[in-house]
């Protein structure tokens, strides 16, 4: 990639292959036993290979208006795309909280 003016900076992996193949790379951080790693709003364990997301829960209230619920669907930061069925259902629940002509 460093040939076609991709340098890549402060990457990780948990293949052993690509780490012994780029070994002389100083901004390759090992990766540790359990260590958690967090980049734009998606955690990824390496050693289950997993991604994971932090959502945080509306505040318990009897009353949310359509306002709120956009709110929250806005707050969603998905850069890979891997919520988007989820972002989609709850774009879908806004539309019929729209259709059912609820505040």
């Amino acid at each position: 990639m460093r040939k076609e003016g991709f340098n890549l900076r402060k990457w990780q992996s948990n293949s052993e292959i690509v780490i012994k193949e780029v070994a002389e790379n100083k901004d390759l951080k090992k990766v540790q036993n359990d260590e958690e790693i967090k980049i734009l709003g998606i955690q990824w364990n390496p050693k289950s290979d997993f991604f994971s997301f932090s959502v945080s829960l509306l505040e318990e209230r009897c009353i949310y208006s359509k306002r709120d619920v956009l709110s929250e669907i806005a707050r969603v930061f998905d850069s890979l795309g891997l919520l988007s069925p989820c972002i989609v259902f709850m774009k879908i629940l806004l539309q019929e909280l729209w259709k059912l002509n609820l505040e």
